[in-house]
């Protein structure tokens, strides 16, 4: 269930980031300083920092109770995404799995939630994430996995996490993607 999981958010994140044209189905924003839109260029970081660097693997490793590694990984379905792995050495069934993206994307939250969600109808709300604009924490009480989105801006930062306990998970992730937005300051 987590490949699923992880391919699902892997290919949000490679159709809202693959075409950078714009699109026609949407209003194209003002351009006067009154406008969210520009509230939202002013929180874009203007240097993304990796994942990596933002949560390096002792930090994670502390706050997930196991000692891993960082893994920076690519994907061919999103080559812009800056994806950040945190494995344990001999990793068995139970330990926990950690994954952190970031990419720029200018598609509100909401729309990306609900691309996530999808039939399914998975648990969800928002979460207060310092320095985010916006931020939801889906649960995948199934799959073991908690997915928090906080968008910076233009910017959509991912940290998923497999772990049992669904609300514990929920607290690391959500510690995670603090880091992680404070990082990309």
């Amino acid at each position: 269930m987590r490949p699923l999981a992880l391919a699902l958010a892997a290919g949000i994140l490679a159709a809202c980031s693959a075409d950078e044209s714009p699109r026609t189905d949407r209003p194209i924003p003002e351009t006067s300083p009154a406008t969210p839109g520009d509230d939202l260029a002013a929180n874009t970081p203007t240097d993304l920092r990796h994942p990596c660097h933002a949560v390096p693997a002792r930090t994670a490793g502390h706050v997930l109770g196991e000692r891993v590694t960082a893994r920076k990984t690519t994907s061919q379905l999103a080559p812009r995404t800056l994806t950040c792995s945190y494995v344990r050495a001999g990793q068995d069934r139970d330990a926990p799995f950690l994954e952190i993206q970031s990419t720029h994307d200018p598609t509100p939250l909401d729309a990306l939630v609900g691309l996530y969600l999808g039939v399914d109808r998975l648990q969800h709300h928002p979460v207060e994430v310092d320095g985010a604009d916006d931020a939801e924490v889906i649960l995948q009480p199934d799959a073991g996995l908690v997915t928090v989105f906080a968008k910076q801006g233009f910017v959509l930062h991912s940290v998923i996490l497999g772990l049992d306990d669904l609300e514990r998970g929920k607290l690391f992730a959500v510690r995670l993607a603090r880091l992680v937005v404070r990082g990309s300051r």
